[in-house]
């Protein structure tokens, strides 16, 4: 079995077709980049590339691997989000400016996770790797340069392990958590969020709610 990684192939052309051949069972979209800083005056540029290997490369890479899995009858997609992707109404300070990081990171869990559904049954495995802060040079960077390599790799605040963070999702791989988040005790978390989509969804009326409606309406 071969794994791939995003990081190595940044979603181009090339990669998409390494991704696509028969020796690849399990693949790792791993690759990502911050673009942290204030909306409106971080570069275009770099925001942009923001989406582009967060959300471009990572979906090109899963719709080459998965095909060629399906028909081979096995396989596995993993592609690592954030914590960060559930803290859309939590201010920055102590965590990052983020607006278009934690928009890409929402996609990859919402994609991963509608993607896992749609392949229920089938023998090909998703999962959406959510960690918290990792001891990796990730954050030493916006993603417009590399971290020089006498450059400390671990960010001052610490963070787990890379080596637990990978040991939780092959343990989550095998009993089957489409979302695996390596820190959270309550397992359940997940499950809550699940039920409140569905509240959500069941509002899918032809009524308008009270509080939308003028008096005229009531």
């Amino acid at each position: 079995m071969e794994r791939v990684h995003l990081h190595r192939w940044h979603g181009n052309r090339a990669g998409a077709r390494r991704t696509a051949e028969d020796d690849v069972e399990l693949l790792v979209n791993n690759a990502g980049i911050n673009g942290y800083g204030p909306f409106a005056e971080t570069d275009t540029a770099l925001l942009e590339k923001v989406i582009a290997v967060n959300v471009v490369a990572l979906t090109r890479l899963a719709r080459a691997a998965v095909p060629g899995m399906l028909a081979r009858g096995r396989g596995a997609v993993v592609n690592v989000a954030s914590t960060l992707a559930f803290a859309g109404s939590l201010p920055p300070d102590p965590l990052p400016v983020r607006a278009v990081y934690g928009g890409t990171k929402g996609y990859v869990v919402t994609f991963s996770r509608t993607l896992a559904a749609e392949l229920e049954g089938a023998p090909v495995r998703v999962q959406v790797l959510c960690p918290g802060l990792t001891a990796t040079e990730f954050h030493l960077t916006q993603g417009q340069d590399p971290v020089a390599g006498d450059v400390a790799r671990v960010h001052d605040d610490g963070g787990m392990p890379v080596e637990d963070v990978v040991a939780a999702s092959l343990k989550a791989l095998e009993t089957g958590e489409v979302v695996c988040v390596p820190g959270l005790v309550d397992g359940e978390a997940v499950d809550r969020i699940a039920a409140a989509e569905f509240g959500l969804r069941s509002s899918s009326t032809n009524t308008l709610a009270p509080r939308y409606q003028y008096p005229a309406q009531q």
